[in-house]
């Protein structure tokens, strides 16, 4: 059988995004994180703090996002568990 990975180039796409700065840009951010979950183990759980803030109305994509320790550390986890060496079968 072959095997599918991610593509490091947009791996490293993913891990050069910056803190999100509005709901609109956690969206995107979360969206390309979206694309390659299945290559994350557990990505649901790791990315938790950071999904349950995803709401679609206008003012929210507007509004500043106010950063906690758990969305930092979210954050973070979420660009590690990316990087991991996932192979789908």
């Amino acid at each position: 059988g072959q095997n599918i990975s991610k593509s490091s180039e947009y791996i490293d796409k993913i891990i050069s995004i910056p803190k999100p700065k509005t709901g609109k840009e956690l969206l995107s951010f979360l969206g390309l994180c979206g694309w390659i979950s299945k290559f994350c183990y557990n990505y649901t759980h790791i990315a938790h703090e950071l999904i349950k803030l995803q709401k679609n109305d206008k003012l929210s994509m507007q509004a500043k996002l106010i950063w906690t320790d758990a969305m930092n550390e979210c954050f973070i986890n979420i660009k590690d568990a990316l990087k991991q060496d996932i192979k789908l079968a």
